[in-house]
C-alpha cells in the first residue's frame, strides 16, 4: 500500500473527488487505483475562513507489488507519500499449560469488557465481576440521580457496565501512542458490534451514549454466548492468598460482597475509577 499524508480536500467533496486527488498526487490514472482506504480525517481550520478536510489515505495500485510501489514513491520525491506495510494487531499466542480454573476479570469498563471478549473468543470462558448494574438498569439509576439527587455508591455515572465513559457521549480518542495496532483494533471491534465505520478514521471520534450502550450489551451477549459469565452487583471486597512468609504469595480466591468466596487463581484487575 502507498500512504498519502496531508491530502487536503474542500468541504462538501465526495469520495470520487478524493480518489481523483490521490491519483493526481501519485501521477497515475484514477482507473489504476484499485483501493482507497481512509486512515484519518481531520479538519484544518487554521486559516479561516478557508476550512479544509485533511486526510491520511492508503492507496492500492492495480497489479502493483512492493517493488513497483517503492519505485513509484522514489520517483515522486514527495515527503507526504510513502510505502506503508499494514501490521494488524494480533493477540499473543495461548500458553501450553492448562489453567486450574476459569480466569476472573474485575470490572466491566472498557478494559474488562475487551479483556473478557478476547479471552472468551480464545475459549477461556471468563467470569466478569461488576460492582454496578447492567447498562440499562444503570441508565435508569443515573436518570433518577439527576432528578432526585439520590446516589447509589455502587451504580452511577462512574460505576457499572461500560465504565465511566458510557455517559461521556462515547468519546473514543486516546493519547496513548500505540505501536502494536491495539487502538485501531478496539475501534474495529466497536464497528463489528454496531459502531459507525467512520470512527475508524475520524479525528477524535465519538458514537454517542445511546449507541455505546447498545454496543456494550452486544459485547456482553457475545461473551455469554461463548461460555463466559457477567455478574453484576458483585463487588470484590478482599483477596484470599497463600504462600510462606518471605515468598511470593499466590491468589487463591476472591471475596465478593463481603461474604461470597469465589475460587480464582488467574485474576485481571480492570478496576478503573475504583482504583482510587
Amino acid at each position: 500500500m502507498i500512504r498519502i499524508n496531508q491530502l487536503k480536500m474542500p468541504l462538501g467533496h465526495d469520495r470520487a473527488s478524493l480518489l481523483e486527488k490521490a491519483a493526481r498526487v501519485l501521477r497515475v490514472p484514477s482507473g489504476e487505483i484499485e483501493k482507497l482506504t481512509i486512515v484519518k480525517q481531520s479538519v484544518d481550520a487554521r486559516k479561516k475562513p478557508d476550512i479544509w478536510y485533511s486526510y491520511v489515505v492508503d492507496i492500492g495500485i492495480r497489479q502493483a507489488g512492493l517493488q513497483k510501489e517503492e519505485k513509484l514513491v522514489r520517483r515522486l520525491k514527495d515527503r507526504n507519500v510513502a510505502v506503508h506495510k499494514e501490521a494488524p494487531y494480533r493477540l499473543p499466542e495461548p500458553g501450553t499449560e492448562c489453567m486450574a480454573g476459569r480466569p476472573v476479570i474485575i470490572g466491566t469498563g472498557p478494559a474488562g469488557l475487551f479483556c473478557g471478549l478476547m479471552l472468551a473468543r480464545k475459549g477461556y470462558m471468563p467470569i466478569l465481576l461488576e460492582r454496578g448494574e447492567d447498562v440499562d438498569a444503570r441508565t435508569d439509576r443515573v436518570a433518577r440521580f439527576w432528578e432526585t439527587g439520590q446516589l447509589d455508591p455502587s451504580s452511577n455515572v462512574q460505576f457499572g457496565e461500560g465504565g465511566a465513559g458510557t455517559f461521556s457521549d462515547g468519546k473514543l480518542n486516546t493519547l496513548v501512542k500505540d505501536t502494536f495496532g491495539r487502538n485501531r483494533e478496539v475501534l474495529r471491534i466497536l464497528t463489528e458490534f454496531g459502531g459507525d465505520p467512520s470512527i475508524l478514521y475520524v479525528n477524535k471520534p465519538h458514537i454517542g451514549t445511546d449507541v455505546l450502550s447498545r454496543i456494550v450489551k452486544s459485547i456482553r451477549t457475545e461473551i455469554e454466548k461463548l461460555g463466559g459469565q457477567v455478574l453484576f452487583q458483585s463487588q470484590v471486597t478482599d483477596f484470599v492468598t497463600e504462600g510462606e512468609p518471605g515468598e511470593s504469595r499466590r491468589i487463591k480466591a476472591l471475596v465478593v460482597n463481603g461474604s461470597q468466596v469465589l475460587e480464582a487463581e488467574t485474576v485481571v484487575l480492570a478496576i478503573g475509577h475504583s482504583a482510587r
